[in-house]
This record gives structure tokens, sequence and C-alpha cells, in this order.
């Protein structure tokens, strides 16, 4: 049935989003076929492609033979309407990429970078993608959208840094309007892991479930979820922040009332890479016997990279000591599919490195905790791409929301 009410604007917007979904989904449709599939009369299906058309979103691609031999005009998402950036902050070096509305990646680059943000190394930035855009030519349309992924917490709405432990001064730096200033288009901020699970769902091991979480496991310890086929960020952007959390023991009741003293008892601490490296530079501080030994000269330079070829290796100690590791992840994972009780819970971030392996033994101590939380357990399949394909996703969004919005020619 043809949508009615008294807002005729939002019923004119939201037919052009089916419109628009149906075309991206099925590459190209005709109008009476899509008449049909969003049971809207013909009439008001032409009238709304007409506008998308002016709005440069459909472009008409010719005829089709048909079993009855009439050729009706096929239409077509436009995906060189325009492009979309995407800047990628979640580790030392920024990520820069420039895609078309279809998300084919037109430019990539990198930006060197530190720990920490700072001001210059975000214009230097901007330079980079100044560059990538002028080297497009006419393979797209202009630039319509930007999204940067940033690490700390993001106010969802306008897409100010709250926190951070990697953005230098943050509280005064407004990295929206710096990048608004610079190309004139529309700027988007979120969460780097809220923009990863987006991207795993649309183009990854995600598989457009419509519920899903991402747990990253890093330096940090991030998570981001998908309920109801959106991301949820939450009122203020705190949402599924799983690296405050406290992991409660006895010991903690006996804490004196001072915040710093029970950072040791965060989750984050327990987890991460640096829990770990730890765990394992510690047998070798003991003398047992290792792989590890035949490059790592000093104990101190081990890092998670060492760990996870030792763990390649088949390493005795170093297996020994990532199945105890294991145990803690599997014990996190499954609080959260008991909390959460979504279909998917995907491993991402470093510790996705330590592979199959790895994710054998989670599987089997997940498989006998208590509880009826069973959401299936997956390592990443985008590594480090998956902020740049959410921050594509996402850009595109925005940009086709923007745009239908505009008043039409008609």
């Amino acid at each position: 049935m043809e949508q009615k009410g008294s807002n005729q604007r939002l019923v004119k917007v939201t037919n052009q989003h089916l419109i628009i979904k149906e075309v991206r989904a099925r590459r190209q449709m005709s109008r009476s076929d899509l008449a049909k599939v969003l049971k809207l009369s013909n009439p008001s299906v032409s009238k709304h492609v007409d506008d998308l058309i002016a709005k440069g979103l459909l472009v008409e691609t010719g005829s089709m033979v048909t079993d009855v031999g009439r050729r009706p005009i096929m239409l077509q998402f436009n995906g060189r309407h325009g492009c979309v950036a995407v800047v990628d902050l979640s580790s030392n070096d920024a990520r820069l990429c420039v895609a078309d509305l279809l998300g084919n990646k037109l430019e990539y680059s990198r930006v060197e970078g530190g720990q920490m943000i700072t001001v210059e190394s975000i214009d230097r930035i901007i330079v980079t993608l100044r560059d990538m855009l002028s080297n497009l030519g006419n393979r797209c349309g202009p630039l319509i959208g930007v999204c940067i992924g940033a690490p700390g917490i993001v106010e969802p709405e306008t897409g100010r840094i709250q926190w951070s432990a990697r953005i230098e001064d943050y509280e005064n730096l407004d990295l929206r309007g710096r990048f608004e200033k610079a190309f004139d288009a529309q700027v988007i901020i979120k969460n780097d892991i809220n923009l990863a699970v987006v991207g795993e769902r649309i183009f990854g091991a995600g598989g457009g479930l419509e519920s899903m979480l991402l747990l990253s496991i890093d330096a940090g310890v991030g998570l981001s979820a998908i309920i109801g086929g959106k991301l949820y960020e939450g009122i203020r952007g705190l949402a599924c922040d799983l690296g405050v959390l406290l992991n409660d023991s006895e010991e903690i009741l006996d804490l004196d009332m001072d915040g710093r003293s029970y950072m040791p008892h965060l989750i984050e601490r327990r987890v991460n890479i640096y829990s770990l490296t730890d765990s394992v530079r510690a047998m070798l501080d003991e003398g047992r016997e290792s792989v590890l030994r035949e490059w790592v000269t000093e104990n101190d330079d081990l890092t998670f990279d060492d760990i996870a070829r030792a763990y390649g290796m088949n390493d005795p100690m170093t297996v020994r000591v990532v199945r105890r590791y294991a145990k803690r992840v599997a014990i996190l994972c499954k609080n959260l599919s008991s909390l959460f009780d979504v279909e998917l819970i995907l491993l991402g971030g470093m510790i996705a490195k330590l592979g199959s392996s790895f994710l054998s033994e989670l599987l089997g101590f997940y498989s006998i905790l208590p509880g009826y939380g069973s959401s299936e357990l997956k390592l990443s399949k985008l590594f480090d791409s998956a902020v740049i394909f959410g921050g594509i996703d996402t850009a595109t969004q925005y940009a086709i929301d923007r745009i239908i919005g505009q008043e039409g020619a008609e």
C-alpha cells in the first residue's frame, strides 16, 4: 500500500530512500519493478525517480529485453555523482582513502605519525588528502563527505571528542571544523571501533547480520555493537566502553576509595595484549626454554608480534601462556554473549594475529562455560581495513541522506 500521511515531505524522503536502497542492492531496476517491490503506484515511483535523477543519484542506462519483448528503461545508482573520504586515526600512521559512492576505492595513502595525534599531524593529513583529491581527475564527482575514525569517546550528534588518550589537547581541538574549512564538505566523526563494526557488518565477516559485536583487543580493549541492524552508540557515545569495567573480586572490596587504586583491576588491564606480553616475559625471566630466545636477545624487547610468531610455531611455552590467556578472553566473550544476546561476536585488533589456533582454544573454553549465551565467535575478516570500510559506508549514507533531503527540481 502506498504510504500516506500529513507530513508529505517525510513520506517523500522515506520513499526515495527505499528506492535508492533497492536500486543499490539489485544494481539496476526498472520503474515498474520498483513499483511492484515497494508497493507504490507507477506515477508515484516515476515522480520520485525523476527527482532522484535530477539530484544526480540515479541514472538511466537504456533498455533491457524481456520475455514479452518490451524494453523498459533501467535505472542504476550513480556511484560517480561524488566521492567520500575516510581518515582512519586508529593507528600511529593515519590511513586515508577516497572512494566513490559505490564503495570503490579510488585513492589510498598513509601519513606517518606517532602515538599522539597533534594539530601538526592533522594538518599533514589535510594536505595529503587535498593531493589525493587532485589526483582523481574525472574519475568521480566532487567530494561530498568526509568520515573520520577517531580513538576516544565521541559525542554521536556533534562529533565532539569527549575524551581521548591519543589526541593531544582534544578539549580544544575542533577536528570537524578544521576539515570542514579545508574541504567545504560534510564531516562526520565517529569512534574508530564503531566504524570498524560497521565495516565488518557490510563488507567483512558480519555478513549483514542484524546483531553483532566487535571485540577489539590491542593495547586497549574496545567494543562496538550493531543492534537491530544499526550501530548502537548510546545517548552520549559511551555505549560499550568495555575498557573501564572492573573485574569483580574480593580484593577490590578492600581497596581505598581512590580511583587510581582501581586501575589494575580494569578488565582492559587483564585482557589487553600487554597482559599477554607480560605473562610471556615473566616466563622468560624465570629461565623457561622457548624458541623466542632464538631472536629475542633482551626480554624487555619482547613484542606481541614475537609472541604471535612463536605461537604459530607451536612453541610449547608460548602455547601454554596463550592457552591460559584464551580462558580470560573466553570468559569475557561469554559474559558479553549473555549480556547482549547477539548472533555474532567478532574478535579484532592485534589479537586476531594469533589466528585460527587461538580461536579454536577460545571456542573450547567458551563452549563449557556456564550460561545461556551462545553467540558465534569469529575472527575479524577486514583486520586494520575495517575502519576504512566502515567510514566509506557511513560517509556514503550521510551523503545520500543529505542529497535526498535537498529540495528537488520538480
